[in-house]
């Protein structure tokens, strides 16, 4: 399928240019107003819902992705396809795509099951590559690293063309996680008979790799790098010993924190490099130490979030808990916001991210002034044989054959 060429069976919205003719060049609202194309126009732009909700899209109640936000565009999984939003919530387009998708400088990274597409800020497509059971991508430069089966690429950012590949016989596929350190870091996975997972480093210029280690859960994040490792408690009853590492170029543990004991560990790393453990109590960990340490409701029982604005807890039944970051002071708690299956996201303005069981992504603003912003105005629907303009943007509707009507 070609990137933002999409057929469905039923009507789609795709945005087109807007003329000067604005919306009164013949398209005001007449008496017939398909209800289905109504109310998937409305649901664009729904103002409605919580007290200072800032919008809500629909996305998939299968999907287990939290959306992707950016400075400029909000990214949801909707029926095997990857919709963007503006942060106001204003439907831009639609393109192929099942994974969460990644933003890396000017290119826009999406995965559809074994094909990954890299693709412009515009949706126009560049060019795309079969990974198997991989996937991931990271950038320096001119230079995408890319995961596969069974290999990590090196290649052109543009044309992607090959710089080099690697090999090998006893893993199965590669996840890309990032770059950090000079060092281009993936997770492989081994065959099915073992499900050894391990975080290896590679030399960016010519892809040797510099060094691994067994971890199933990593973060990447602001040149730091985390990995987790487990050993089974010994005697038994003595539970398991779970380690949280900062690693350096070498893959040496600069610092780490260890927890032990059989309660559920949840964590995260912050910008800083503040790592955050959620178990009976919420606490904050650095190279000198714990920083502090606060009781917490065991409700929240989705792994915390760290962002520039704070840190946020979530519960699966709906309720979202702010952390001044530096004290483990609470700052704000709401409930009522519908049951929750995955993490929130924060945005880079602040702004949360819910997405609720039945799909849909709610935005809301609380970090700024411990309060939520005011919703953005309803949109204006309307609606002519099948036609609809949105607050003046222009659309085409692709009918249930597929043809597309032009506006």
């Amino acid at each position: 399928m070609q990137i933002g060429a999409v057929s469905y069976a039923q009507p789609v919205l795709q945005q087109r240019p807007t003329t000067s003719q604005g919306a009164s060049d013949g398209y005001a609202g007449s008496t017939e107003q398909p209800p289905q194309l109504l109310s998937a126009a409305r649901h664009l732009l729904k103002a409605d819902g919580p007290l200072g909700q800032a919008f809500s899209v629909p996305g998939d109640r299968v999907s287990h992705f939290a959306p992707l936000v950016t400075r400029d565009a909000v990214y949801v999984m909707k029926d095997r396809l990857i919709h963007q939003y503006t942060p106001r919530g204003e439907f831009v387009r639609a393109f192929a795509g099942d994974h969460k998708p990644a933003r890396l400088d000017d290119l826009l990274i999406s995965q559809e099951y074994h094909t990954l597409y890299t693709l412009e800020q515009d949706g126009q497509s560049l060019w795309n590559r079969d990974v198997g059971r991989g996937g991931g991508a990271a950038r320096k430069g001119d230079t995408l690293f890319i995961g596969g089966e069974p290999k990590v690429e090196a290649v052109d950012a543009r044309t992607g063309a090959v710089k080099w590949a690697t090999q090998y016989k006893e893993v199965t596929s590669f996840q890309v996680l990032g770059y950090a350190h000079d060092r281009v870091l993936a997770q492989s996975q081994g065959h099915v008979e073992t499900h050894d997972q391990y975080l290896r480093a590679y030399d960016p210029a010519n892809g040797k790799e510099l060094w691994k280690l067994e971890s199933k859960e990593i973060e990447v994040k602001d040149g730091h790098v985390f990995a987790r490792t487990d050993r089974a408690g010994i005697p038994p009853f003595l539970g398991p010993k779970t380690t949280i590492r900062c690693l350096d170029q070498r893959g040496k543990t600069t610092w780490k924190v260890v927890h032990k004991g059989g309660d559920p560990l949840k964590w995260t790393a912050g910008p800083d490099g503040t790592v955050y453990l959620v178990r009976k109590t919420l606490e904050a960990h650095g190279p000198e130490g714990q920083k502090w340490s606060q009781p917490l409701d065991p409700k929240f029982d989705l792994p915390p979030v760290a962002s520039e604005h704070g840190l946020l807890l979530a519960s699966q039944d709906g309720s979202l808990l702010a952390i001044d970051a530096k004290t483990g002071e609470p700052r704000w708690r709401q409930d009522g916001l519908g049951e929750m299956l995955v993490t929130p996201e924060v945005g880079p303005d602040g702004a949360v991210y819910v997405k609720t069981r039945e799909g849909a992504v709610k935005a809301f603003r609380p970090f700024d002034a411990g309060q939520l912003t005011e919703p953005v105005p309803q949109a204006s629907v309307q609606v002519d044989n099948q036609k609809v303009v949105l607050n003046g943007v222009r659309l085409s509707v692709r009918n249930a054959t597929g043809a597309r009507d032009q506006l």
